[in-house]
């Protein structure tokens, strides 16, 4: 057996989280929260979107699909990419959070590869038990038209989640190889490759297997955060929310929730409230978080300062662009708060987004 490696700080949650319920009535397969396919749910209020990093005429952008999953409030879903492996093409997931590049067994042409004589066992943050999994080579592996030449992938049976829509996921090994990257998810959504550089923006520091790690404050302390598009939601450490000092308070009766894993698994969460969460210059305000203990996400990562999993419901709300050479990001919200056509419905705390100085 293979040195272990962490798979699928992404796919955490799938996220069947069904608050009150008992581990027999959730879901684990994702149906709780599966809404189909198609475009992402709009905002109740509408907001002018701008692009930190447009794509020049030159760039190689590759569109991105936002899948929404589950009840609308919750804002969750995934990012899906167009890929081929050595010609043959599918659909990827989009998961900054995995370590490794994944294969899923079950078409003829991926279950022909020959196995490269690797053999890893892989776990994640959510899911305890090792999942096995045998290396393969790809010499040419694409992302729409952008080819990244040869890879590694790690080839393992489908999650329970995936329906047999996806024919792998595609992790930092393989965005890294661009010295920048840009994630625009605000408008025509798009992977852009090599983007001009637009200069400044915050430092960010990544573990052994490449995984971003973002300082972001929540109700006014900053964490250490995993920026994980494979996660459908933001999750904090559950010892983290417990401590009064954080501020953090228990949503009531979610304490009895399960959520369900990448791999079929159920494990019990809870959530917590937090005042705000800050990306940039832009507050999320009255913000709930899944909670659990993170232990063995630091573990697997090399890193005891991790307190959170940055995930797809905060990072669809964003452009994002990551410059590999000077170890710096930046977001971009587009929001602009100008009359009340565009401010969000009193009560309405999932949607309020504010930026500092602007009265509502």
């Amino acid at each position: 057996m293979g040195a272990r490696r962490s798979f699928a700080v992404s796919a955490v949650l799938t996220l069947a989280l069904v608050a009150g319920a008992s581990a027999d009535s959730s879901k684990s397969d994702g149906s709780f929260f599966d809404g189909g396919s198609g475009p992402v749910p709009q905002a109740k209020f509408r907001f002018r979107a701008t692009a930190p990093a447009a794509a020049a005429a030159d760039a190689a952008a590759v569109p991105l699909a936002l899948r929404p999953m589950g009840p609308r409030q919750y804002h969750l879903g995934q990012i899906v990419v167009p890929c081929a492996f050595d010609g043959n093409a599918g659909q990827c997931l989009l998961d900054t959070g995995a370590g490794v590049n994944v294969l899923y067994k079950g078409p003829p042409w991926a279950d022909r590869l020959p196995a490269n004589g690797s053999t890893w066992d892989l776990t994640g943050a959510c899911d305890r038990k090792p999942v096995t999994a045998d290396g393969v080579d790809v010499a040419d592996f694409r992302l729409g038209q952008a080819s990244f030449g040869p890879a590694e992938f790690e080839r393992m049976e489908s999650d329970p989640a995936n329906h047999g829509r996806y024919a792998g996921v595609v992790g930092m090994q393989i965005l890294s190889k661009a010295s920048r990257f840009s994630l625009r998810l605000m408008r025509s959504p798009a992977l852009v490759l090599d983007p001009p550089q637009s200069g400044g923006g915050a430092p960010f520091s990544i573990t052994s297997e490449k995984q971003i790690i973002l300082s972001v404050p929540v109700g006014g302390v900053p964490l250490a955060a995993v920026f994980d598009t494979g996660s459908n939601a933001t999750i904090v450490d559950v010892n983290f929310a417990k401590d009064p000092r954080n501020g953090f308070v228990l949503v009531p009766g979610s304490d009895k929730s399960y959520a369900g894993c990448s791999t079929g698994s159920k494990r019990e969460v809870a959530l917590y409230r937090a005042a705000g969460l800050q990306i940039g210059n832009v507050s999320l305000a009255g913000r709930d978080f899944v909670a659990f203990d993170l232990s063995d996400l630091r573990k697997n990562l090399g890193n005891d300062q991790v307190e959170m999993i940055l995930g797809y419901d905060v990072i669809s709300r964003f452009d994002w662009t990551f410059d590999w050479k000077s170890r710096t990001w930046a977001a971009d919200s587009g929001v602009r708060i100008q009359s009340a056509e565009n401010r969000p419905p009193p009560g309405d705390d999932y949607f309020s987004l504010v930026q500092p100085g602007l009265a509502r």
